[in-house]
């Protein structure tokens, strides 16, 4: 049942999407932070596409364009599809700081994760 639990498992499938994809770094162009909390502690990822090849990390970013704040349980349903990031920032489930227009680019992260089927 830990099919996509693991925040890692999600990460190293950005990973993979961004080596696969060197188009990414250009189409994207930026550094987003992920902030994934869960019952009062918070994980941090930092995806790093503003210069080739690309990098996840886990920890902060110095620089981000945006910072993503969302539960854990959340953060999966919208990697599988089942909750709509749009829907997400309507109901207060994702909070986004930073470039709003950037964080439209988010999708392009989990498009390629979702055509891979983990």
């Amino acid at each position: 049942q830990q099919a996509m639990t693991s925040t890692k498992a999600v990460f190293n499938q950005i990973q993979q999407n961004i080596d696969s994809d060197a188009s990414l770094v250009k189409k994207i162009g930026g550094v987003f932070q992920f902030n994934l909390t869960d019952e009062g502690s918070t994980e941090t990822w930092s995806v790093h596409l503003k210069t080739a090849p690309g990098k996840v990390v886990n920890a902060k970013a110095d620089k981000a364009d945006v910072t993503i704040t969302i539960a854990k349980d959340d953060f999966f349903a919208m990697v599988d599809g089942s909750l709509n990031g749009q829907q997400a920032f309507m109901q207060g489930k994702l909070r986004i700081g930073g470039n709003m227009a950037f964080a439209m680019k988010l999708g392009q992260l989990f498009e390629s994760r979702a055509q891979a089927k983990l």
